[in-house]
Formats: C-alpha cells, structure tokens, sequence
C-alpha cells in the first residue's frame, strides 16, 4: 500500500510495488497495486496511448486513459486487439499533429531537454518543448535552460551546436551570438574567433560577450576595431548600429555609411564592389543596391552622383 507520494503533477510515480498517478490538480491520485493484477480504470496520459510496465507486468493505456492487460505479460508482443506492440522504457509520441517525449522516470517532458533523436537512437541531440511538452517545431531562436542557465542556439526546436556567430533579429535592434561545439553561448569574456566561425558577419579577431551572451565589441585582427563612444579615429567605431562586420554598416553617432572588406579592412580613397548590403537604407529609405562605389579618405561612402551617402531609417 502507497503511504506517501510526491504531489508531481500528470506523472506516474513509483512506490514500492505500487504506482501512483497524481492527477493535474494534484487534488485526486490513483494506485495501482502490481500484486493484484488484472484491469485498471485510469486517468489518461494526456490522452496519448501508451503502454506502462510494472515489474514485468504490461499495461496498456488506450486514449480514453482506460487500461488494459496484454495478451502477454512477460516480453509481450501483442495489444489486445491485435496491434504489434514493442515495450519501451521511454520514447517519442505524436498526437494530432504534435510531439511529445515521454521519459521513463520523469514522464511528459518541457523545456530543454536532451534525448536520442526520433529517428536514431545512437544520435543524441538537444530539444525545446513548451510548458505542455509539445515539441517547439516552429521555434528558431535562442532559449535559456532554466536547469544550468546554458544559452542554446534552436532551429526548428533542436538545438544546433558548433553554429558559430549567429545574427538574432528583434523589433529594435540585432543581437550577435557565438554558438560552440557543445552548443552552449560563450558568455562574459573575451575570445578570439576564427573567420571560419563567424559566419561572414565580421572579420578574424577578439569578440566579448556579456553575461547574456550578447555581443559586445569586436577587436579585428586587420586594421580596425571596435571601440567606445562611435568614434572613427584610427578606424575605431563601436557595436551599436553596426549592421555587419564585413560589408555595409553605419554608426551611432554619424550619418555616414562605411564598408568593411573581407580582409576587415576600412574602404578608403578606393572604389570598391560592394556586393554585402546588410540591408542598410539611404537617406530616402530605399535599400542600398549592390553595386561599385566611391569611400574617400574618410571611409565615407558616395552615390552614383558623388554625392556623400547619408544613412537612412
């Protein structure tokens, strides 16, 4: 007989000989006592067909949360009405279009969480379900786990390591993040980053990142770098309202519009192919077209009339 249980909502929890269902309001349980045998009327799994296995005994659990026995208790391998069945410790659901993950200690599981892949068991990979335990199929973007306070990189609700420098877009503004090989955000300190990794948003050099994981300010390796205050001195300028390290980017306290070239090196008293946009706006609000353009000394860059580009909105 169960004497106590965890108050864990929607799981099945064992107890000695017995298995106890808290249901979601935590107000009701149901016992099973694995000695007595025979069918159970239990509450449903979410409604999810399952199968329980309790001290070699197997249950099934029909979408109506009935229960009933197998055919075979012991390495079963038939349902009652004839269906194959494969006995699990754990493993993947989906129901009316959506996806679950079933552990077999912790039941229905949210958040992040870090299982084999529906398709193979060997490939272990890193998930985003919702406070449901729907699986975020929908979801790019980046997501902290509330366990280790990891940030992960999501595409389509798997996590994706070694992705190097990602740019993430919001209604203000554009965060960069550097996502390494085991998938975690590298986050307050200073590292230095292959042109490899980066993803052609920014050229070889030091990044630093906050404890957010945000991007910070940038040191290139070639002839400028990322400095305080918006200042072009020496080729210096900061990160806020640059666009792109390589390419096309404006500044925070000026009207100008520079290019950085692939090398990271400042366009200056050259014409130059500028074939990476990065989406910046002239003074009209018209997107900047690819195409050949004069920087002068300053690394100011002129229009087709040689007339001083102004940045637009």
């Amino acid at each position: 007989q169960v004497m106590s249980y965890d108050l864990e909502k929607n799981k099945w929890l064992a107890r000695g000989l017995s298995f106890v269902f808290v249901a979601a309001d935590s107000t009701k349980t149901y016992t099973i006592d694995v000695q007595s045998g025979g069918a159970f009327n239990l509450p449903s799994l979410d409604t999810v067909s399952t199968v329980l296995n309790i001290a070699s005994l197997y249950f099934w659990i029909d979408e109506s949360g009935a229960s009933h026995d197998l055919t075979e208790k012991i390495n079963a391998s038939k349902y009652p009405n004839g269906q194959t069945f494969t006995a699990f410790t754990d493993g993947w659901i989906t129901r009316s279009s959506n996806t679950y993950f079933y552990d077999a200690v912790l039941g229905k599981v949210t958040g992040i969480y870090q299982t084999y892949a529906s398709d193979n068991r060997n490939l272990l990979k890193t998930f985003l379900f919702d406070s449901d335990g729907v699986l975020q199929t929908s979801f790019t973007g980046v997501e902290t786990n509330s366990l280790d306070g990891q940030l992960y990189y999501f595409e389509n609700g798997v996590a994706m390591p070694d992705k190097g420098l990602i740019k993430i877009k919001d209604s203000s503004s554009d965060s960069y993040y550097f996502f390494g090989e085991n998938g975690y955000a590298y986050k307050s300190g200073t590292y230095h980053l292959s042109s490899d990794k980066l993803n052609g948003y920014f050229a070889e050099g030091s990044f630093t990142f906050d404890a957010n994981g945000v991007l910070t300010s940038f040191t290139s390796d070639a002839s400028f770098s990322l400095g305080e205050g918006g200042s072009l001195s020496n080729n210096a300028f900061t990160l806020d309202g640059v666009k792109a390290g390589v390419g096309l980017f404006t500044l925070s306290n000026d009207n100008h519009v520079y290019y950085a070239k692939d090398d990271g090196s400042l366009a200056k008293n050259e014409t130059v192919y500028v074939s990476k946009t990065n989406g910046i706006k002239d003074s009209s609000g018209n997107a900047i077209e690819e195409g050949l353009y004069w920087f002068d000394g300053s690394g100011y860059m002129f229009d087709a009339s040689y007339q001083t580009m102004q940045k637009g909105a």
